[in-house]
Formats: C-alpha cells, sequence, structure tokens
C-alpha cells in the first residue's frame, strides 16, 4: 500500500481501501466476490440433494471437479485477502487485509481522536458545535424562516457519536478523553495475529496442494510438524467468514459503518431454476437469506482473544 506521512491523507486511503466499490480490489468488494461465489456453492450442492441424499443426483465426475475447482477458487480468493504487502517496494504494493493492519499498526500513535475529527470533517469540541448551531438557528430566525434544517455539521449528536466510538475503540472512559487518545498495541496485535493464523493455513494448502507439484514427503513431514490435514470446503468457509469479522473490526477502528459486503442481486437468482425432489426456488431463498445473516453477523462479532487453527481442529 502506498505510505502516506500525512495521518489524515493515510486515513482516507485506508477508508478507500476497505469500501470504495470502483476499486476491484478494494476489501468490500474481495469479500462480495468471496461470499457470493460461497452463496452460489451452497445453493449448487444443495439443489443437487447434499444433506438430504446419499447420493447427489449429478454424476460423481461431475462433482468431484466441481469441488476441487471451488477450492482451489476459495484458497485463491483468501490468500489475496490475506497476503502480505511490501510498502518499500511500490511495485509490489496490495490491498489487502494484512497490509491494512499493518499500515494501521505503523500510524498508530500518529492515527489519533483529533485526526479522527479532522479526517470525517466533524468538530471535536461540543462547545464550539453548539455555538455554531445557536448562531445559525439565530440566523434563520432573524430572516423570518420559522422552520428549517440543520446542516448535519451543526448536529451536536455526530460530535458525540464519533466520541463514544473512539471510546470504545481505545478503551477510553469520557471523562479521560485527550486529543492525543490512540489505539493501544495490543488490540493491533491480535488482529494480527488472527491474519497470521489464517495466512500460514491457507499459505500451506496453496503450496502443498494447488500451486506446487509437493511431494509425498513434503507433504508428510509439513503434516507431522504442524498436525495438518487436507481441510474440507466447510473449515474454508470458516476462515471466510473469519475475514469478515476481521473485516467488520476495521470498520470499528475507522468508525466507518460495516457495509454487508453480498452483494444485493439486481435480478432474480433462480431464474429458470426448475424445483427437483430436493429443494424448491423459496428453499434456495430461504438458505441465501441464511448465508446474508451468517456473513453479517461475522462482521458484527469480536476477535476471539485466542486463535485457533480453524483448518486443522476440529
Amino acid at each position: 500500500m502506498p505510505h502516506y506521512e500525512d495521518p489524515v491523507a493515510a486515513y482516507h486511503y485506508w477508508c478507500n481501501a476497505m469500501r470504495n466499490t470502483e476499486e476491484p480490489n478494494s476489501i468490500i468488494n474481495q469479500l462480495g466476490s468471496l461470499y457470493w461465489d460461497i452463496g452460489v456453492y451452497r445453493a449448487q450442492i444443495r439443489s443437487w440433494g447434499h444433506g438430504k441424499t446419499e447420493e447427489a443426483t449429478i454424476p460423481p465426475l461431475f462433482f468431484d471437479y466441481f469441488l476441487k475447482t471451488f477450492g482451489l477458487s476459495l484458497t485463491t480468493s483468501l490468500r489475496k485477502l490475506l497476503e502480505k504487502g511490501s510498502i518499500r517496494r511500490p511495485e509490489k504494493s496490495v490491498i489487502s487485509l494484512h497490509s491494512l493492519v499493518n499500515e494501521i499498526q505503523t500510524k498508530r500513535t500518529s492515527y489519533t481522536r483529533s485526526i479522527l475529527f479532522q479526517a470525517q470533517n466533524i468538530t471535536y469540541s461540543y462547545e464550539e458545535v453548539k455555538a455554531a448551531h445557536d448562531k445559525y438557528s439565530e440566523e434563520q430566525l432573524k430572516a423570518g424562516n420559522r422552520s428549517f434544517f440543520v446542516p448535519k455539521e451543526l448536529l451536536e449528536s455526530r460530535t458525540e457519536s464519533l466520541h463514544q466510538q473512539w471510546d470504545k475503540v481505545t478503551g477510553t472512559e469520557p471523562t479521560n478523553r485527550t486529543e492525543s487518545d490512540h489505539l493501544s498495541e495490543a488490540s493491533i496485535e491480535l488482529i494480527e495475529k488472527q491474519i497470521k493464523s489464517f495466512w500460514v493455513e491457507i499459505e500451506y494448502l496453496a503450496n502443498k496442494f494447488f500451486l506446487h507439484a509437493s511431494t509425498s514427503e513434503s507433504r508428510a513431514i509439513y503434516t507431522k510438524r504442524n498436525k495438518a490435514t487436507l481441510p474440507s470446503i466447510n473449515k474454508l468457509i470458516t476462515i471466510a467468514l473469519g475475514c469478515g469479522t476481521i473485516y467488520g473490526q476495521l470498520c470499528r477502528i475507522l468508525a466507518i459503518g460495516a457495509i454487508q459486503p453480498l452483494p444485493f442481486a439486481q435480478f432474480d437468482k433462480w431464474e429458470r431454476y426448475e424445483p427437483n425432489d430436493f429443494t424448491t426456488k423459496e428453499e434456495l431463498e430461504e438458505d441465501w437469506q441464511t448465508w446474508e445473516h451468517e456473513v453479517m453477523s461475522a462482521i458484527n462479532a469480536e476477535l476471539p482473544q485466542t486463535n485457533k487453527n480453524a483448518l486443522f481442529d476440529t
């Protein structure tokens, strides 16, 4: 990611990397593509009778190919989302959860309460915003306006809301607020550890099974040292949801809303689907809505205080 000396410019870049829908590789777009593909995967295997019959309504040859290609796609998407960037080498700059968190950790002490207010163009002082509000109201009344809308930048609630958000993120009591309040090192390290845990697992899978023709001895040595086994699709989905939790935590750190990454379909998702003995259109839509709920639950969740190996622990 680009390196910005100005903390306000850095903040705007972080927000842009997180939520700019015009940037194909923004975090919101990477997660959106990832979660959409998982939703389609779930709908597809359900339409084949997965979970309702011992024999899926598709030839084993096709089903095996579908699982292999989806596993590769999922692994690749997760690897992009988690990969390390290089601050010193702009040509290797990437947008990823790791690069974002690394940047925030680097600028942690300069990303303060006052910088956040500057970056969001919200008045820091209650007294100042109240005085501006009162002045605006007096001017409107003198102009003969009995009813009028107050510009949002003059609302005290915006100042209070942002202060409260930063209190929660930094663990600050309202009575102890200062302009220099900033994130604790431990709060960022917790996110870094979770990302590292996921990255190690995805790199293992990518290197040993997809990207390199590793020998059986190579896989055996790694498996023995790390107590690893070939993971299942469901466990990869667990990591995908874990990435959503990290995304949600970063949204709270940046004091921006956590937008639902799973895109809203502007078309009939189940058009031309012919209901069979296993699934109707209504059931597919119900399952899709369940998936939407799982995604938002992950985003709103707090990070675990200790990390478990999501791929290899059962």
